[in-house]
């Protein structure tokens, strides 16, 4: 929801500035215009000016429930066009908001406006209209009762209106589900697993998947077997681990990216090579052949709940569940693996999408060399937001894909459109192959909070970022093989860096890493930044607006090597400050973090980050002791992330099985057309050697973590309510 209201500067403040004569004049604000947008538990605070041609006004920021204590925000920041700008966090869900901005300026004008602004809520329960019944078992010429439930999906979905629940009993569902031009927004649509995890939709060709022991492959030679495939492959997986998707026969006879197990389709007959050369007829082999399982166009007010969603892979753009041009609707509580993008949402009118409480993983990437994978068609992201404003990803686990969270349109990226105000917070990313969180463009009051990130070969892709603000605040990031923050392709930002713990105890790793073409409007405070080579190697020379303080910096090589600013080397904390002015306010020093070699970087109690920051407000109000403690968590408090037994994940079988017949169908969502939807992404980055790091999965192994689904969901509910 936009709130927008104009504050006419009052005739005595108009006198004032035209007594002071044109320059004066020029540089006083004479009116200003307060925009308030409200999320799920956000709410942003845009202030554009009038005048002010000096740029020296600011915006001092309060917010209160309605009839509550009000509490100071983050004073506005500054932004292209004249504006200042700001965020609330950790707000209830449907609750009344008072906004008051307070603009100053030292050349007159200015003045005080209050604005009232409702967080928004999403459904948690299904509507009640007419509840239709799925089973692999029933019949599409029924009548979709409990008792005579329909066979397929897709039926079922296209008898439904909004108000009505698509209930989907335990089976596999071979079929591509196409939800078009449904306004469900005043009553919700909900398609949902009966039993979570118990419905599988699977992308696989069926006579394959249902062979092992068969005799449907023919032995080409040197380790590679084919079988006929008429429809298009673009996912294969033995026992449920990933083959390479090689562009030839002799690129896959050759391993010409250095993976062994791959395959290729012609057009007609697939070849493909297992891990061990061994015969596909011996070996659970799934083909996908359908592209999506849920296809959403035009819609608005659907969810998808429940469901396990596995490997799809034909057309261009093959994903789990893709959102295009819809709003409004909520992802919760799947397992999506084995589909290259897991979820992704598209076009600048796709609005206030909701992506919770999901598993998301797959296998091969985080083995694969990085430029096998970098440019290919395995260059996938666990959620993809292209979309438009206020889309939230939360509570999810995402791991062994190649990107976490992609934000954005790196081929747009000054299109302030694109994918503003979303937020991205309390999700558990792992085992990356590039980038866990990665805004690219203009990225508008995109906010970054919360998440816990581990094993990745960078920790936070900012490349570029071109208007901004971006808040970065209260993650940690563990183990990332190159960099934990990497700034590049010129980002201008601003950039808001707050209440961060990097972490690698890898060999050769920096802390921050900048590329080749500079950098400005930083902001850091109250980080830990621990690295094994510098904590920052910057080669280029920084632009305005850099201001780095009150960080715990350490290197693990100091004096050796500690910070590259500007491509100077300083080798102490005391030349870094007395050489550029940075951390005045910081401390070299071991940050003493409880287990980090077990990835638990929470503070002890003689940790020097303990009551050794500064005050930020709206970031870290409630600190205990006499200052916040630096890092992504107080003294005592649980890490980021969504919350729940880490052992949980990686236990479930994934509940691959061939049960139950259906008749699956073909899609029947139009064609896709393409060109515009892909992810994008830069191409500056330069790929690790071999990995030296442990996975958590081994090779072929077939996890799903249903059971960490459902904890994640049920705990995410819970912690709606906090204040």
């Amino acid at each position: 929801m936009i709130t927008t209201r104009t504050r006419w500067i009052g005739l005595a403040g108009l006198l004032l500035a035209a007594g002071a004569g044109p320059a004066r004049a020029q540089d006083s604000v004479s009116s200003f215009d307060v925009e308030l947008y409200a999320n799920l538990t956000t709410v942003s605070v845009m202030v554009t000016l009038q005048g002010d041609a000096d740029g020296d006004a600011t915006a001092a920021v309060q917010l209160r429930p309605v009839s509550g204590s009000w509490a100071a925000i983050h004073p506005g920041v500054r932004i292209a066009g004249g504006r200042l700008a700001t965020a609330a966090f950790d707000l209830q869900e449907g609750t009344a908001y008072e906004v008051e901005v307070t603009v100053s300026d030292p050349d007159g004008g200015g003045g005080t406006d209050t604005e009232q602004v409702t967080t928004r809520s999403v459904p948690t329960l299904p509507g009640s209209g007419t509840e239709y019944f799925v089973d692999p078992k029933g019949s599409d010429g029924g009548a979709g009762t409990s008792g005579d439930p329909f066979q397929t999906i897709a039926h079922a979905v296209a008898q439904a209106g909004p108000g009505d629940t698509v209930t989907v009993r335990d089976g596999v569902y071979r079929e591509a589900i196409t939800i078009d031009k449904l306004d469900a927004s005043a009553d919700p649509l909900w398609v949902r697993a009966e039993n979570p995890g118990g419905a599988a939709i699977d992308g696989s060709d069926e006579t394959i998947w249902t062979n092992p022991g068969g005799d449907l492959w023919t032995d080409e030679g040197g380790g590679v077997y084919s079988t006929p495939v008429a429809a298009q492959v673009g996912y294969v997986a033995s026992d449920g681990a990933q083959l390479y998707h090689y562009e030839s026969m002799g690129e896959l006879q050759g391993e010409t990216e250095g993976v062994h197990e791959g395959y290729f389709w012609d057009g007609a007959t697939l070849y493909a090579r297992v891990h061990d050369d061994s015969d596909p007829d011996t070996h659970q082999m799934a083909v996908g052949v359908r592209d999506r399982a849920f296809a959403v166009w035009y819609s608005r007010g659907v969810v998808i709940e429940g469901f396990e969603i596995r490997y799809h892979g034909s057309g261009d753009y093959p994903m789990g569940i893709y959102l295009r041009s819809s709003s409004d609707c909520v992802v919760r509580g799947c397992t999506l693996h084995h589909n290259n993008d897991a979820i992704f949402v598209s076009r600048t009118d796709a609005h206030r999408n909701l992506i919770e409480g999901n598993v998301m993983w797959d296998t091969g990437i985080w083995d694969w060399p990085w430029s096998a994978v970098k440019g290919s068609f395995h260059e996938a992201s666990g959620v993809g937001i292209q979309g438009g404003e206020g889309n939230v990803v939360r509570d999810n686990v995402i791991h062994g894909i190649f990107n976490g969270v992609y934000i954005g349109n790196f081929s747009n990226d000054m299109d302030e459109t694109e994918s503003p105000y979303t937020d991205v917070h309390h999700n558990w990313i792992y085992e990356i192959g590039d980038d866990p969180l990665e805004p690219e463009g203009a990225i508008v009051q995109v906010k970054l909070w919360g998440n816990r990130v581990e094993d990745a070969l960078m920790g936070v892709s900012l490349a570029p970022i071109n208007v901004g603000p971006l808040w970065i605040h209260h993650n940690s990031f563990w183990r990332t093989m190159s960099s934990g923050l990497k700034l590049n392709n010129t980002p201008v930002g601003p950039m808001q860096v707050y209440h961060n713990t990097f972490y690698t105890d890898l060999s050769e790793a920096n802390c921050i890493t900048t590329g080749s073409n500079g950098w400005s409007n930083v902001t850091t405070r109250n980080n830990i930044f621990y690295g094994t080579r510098y904590v920052i190697e910057d080669t280029n020379v920084p632009g305005p607006g850099n201001d780095w303080d009150w960080d715990l910096l350490y290197s693990t090589v100091a004096p050796t090597r500690f910070v590259k600013w500007d491509d100077d080397r300083y080798y102490t904390l005391a030349e870094f400050q007395g050489g550029t002015g940075q951390e005045m306010n910081g401390i070299e020093a071991e940050p003493q973090l409880t287990d980090p070699g077990n990835a638990d970087l929470t503070l002890t109690k003689g940790s020097p980050a303990v009551d050794a920051g500064t005050p930020i407000p709206g970031i870290n109000d409630g600190y205990d002791g006499k200052a916040p403690d630096l890092g992504a968590t107080e003294l005592g408090d649980e890490p980021p992330g969504p919350q729940g037994d880490d052992d949980d994940v990686g236990d479930d079988d994934g509940g691959d099985d061939d049960g139950g017949d259906d008749d699956g169908g073909d899609d029947d969502g139009g064609d896709d057309d393409g060109g515009d939807d892909d992810t994008g992404g830069d191409d500056d980055d330069v790929g690790p050697g071999a990995r030296d790091c442990s996975c958590r999965l081994d090779r072929g192994s077939t996890a799903a973590p249903i059971g960490w689904t459902l904890a994640l969901v049920c705990w995410g509910l819970l912690r709606r309510g906090r204040v």
